[in-house]
């Protein structure tokens, strides 16, 4: 079901976190370069602003907090008898599914701006990348989550000499 390298897993973890992360922030570029050079795609229809924008906040302030606590109880009930690579697995599944979850509000609010150019689009969404931020995985954050021990600190993070 999983790899079988702890520092595999960890490794494509984080990979999926840098091309997520890159993706969003390149879409975002690229819209904000469409906006500024062609404009919203709505025109200036205020009731469709209007929506797009509740829509965003109502979709962040739902979403960003099951993006934390969803994953964090999958975490909380990974049990410590378990092997090193079963736990790697079951952690990158929780944060696979917060990663998707802020991505999906991201993507979500950077199409609202495509449409709108609602600047205070870029707002909520900078809230968003910020979360998103603060999700990146760090051999503290991980050790600490799946409480490893410094055997299992030393298999997974240190590297080896070739």
């Amino acid at each position: 079901m999983f790899d079988s390298d702890p520092k595999a897993i960890y490794k494509n973890l984080t990979r999926v976190y840098w091309i997520l992360f890159l993706m969003m922030i390149s879409f975002l570029i690229v819209a904000s370069l469409f906006v500024s050079n062609i404009g919203p795609l709505t025109g200036h229809d205020p009731l469709i602003h209007q929506i797009l924008k509740l829509l965003v906040i109502g979709f962040t302030v739902v979403i960003i907090p099951v993006a934390h606590s969803v994953p964090q109880r999958m975490i909380k009930k990974i049990g410590q008898e378990t092997g090193l690579v079963e736990r790697l697995g079951k952690y990158q599944q929780a944060l696979i599914i917060r990663f998707a979850l802020t991505e999906g509000v991201a993507f979500f609010a950077i199409v609202s701006f495509l449409l709108t150019g609602d600047n205070d689009l870029i707002l909520l969404l900078a809230i968003i990348l910020l979360f998103f931020i603060i999700s990146r995985p760090n051999n503290f954050k991980t050790s600490h989550d799946l409480g490893l021990s410094e055997l299992e600190k030393k298999q997974l993070f240190e590297e080896t000499a070739a």
